[in-house]
């Protein structure tokens, strides 16, 4: 049984990942002590990976100022399947690329979320079939 759980674990791992756009910073898969896995998203001051893991598991972020008080922890949490799920950054005001704007849960449509085109004026190669443009989501 705690063989399917890690299997069960690591594929959502798998399927949540593979739905990203921004990756975290780590990920940890692990056997509860009460039976079960659960996985952890730790995304290192970078809100988006966050936001795009509450969008794949249609859950709301949530956010709370953290101990020390120099920084904001934002996290989502959800069971799929019986996997405990937590994807959390800490945010400091420095870090946060909206400008202060943090807990909103998404990214506002004035702040752009990709990167500055490194060729600007170049038409992108895009292919109609799969809807995706040339470069796009590469490293």
């Amino acid at each position: 049984m705690e063989r399917e759980a890690f299997k069960a674990a690591f594929a959502l791992v798998g399927e949540l990942v593979g739905g990203l756009r921004v990756l975290p910073r780590d990920v940890t898969v692990r056997r509860e002590i009460g039976g079960g896995c659960s996985v952890n998203f730790f995304c290192a001051g970078d809100r988006r990976p966050v936001d795009e893991i509450a969008a794949l598991l249609s859950r709301p972020v949530t956010h709370a100022p953290n101990t020390s008080d120099t920084g904001m922890f934002y996290e989502v949490r959800a069971t799929v399947e019986g996997v405990s799920v937590c994807a959390w950054a800490l945010l400091r005001p420095e870090d946060d690329h909206t400008g202060l704007r943090l807990g909103t849960g998404q990214t506002p449509p004035d702040t752009p979320d990709t990167p500055p085109d490194p060729n600007p004026g170049a038409s992108p190669a895009v292919d109609p079939a799969a809807g995706v443009v040339s470069g796009e989501g590469q490293p």
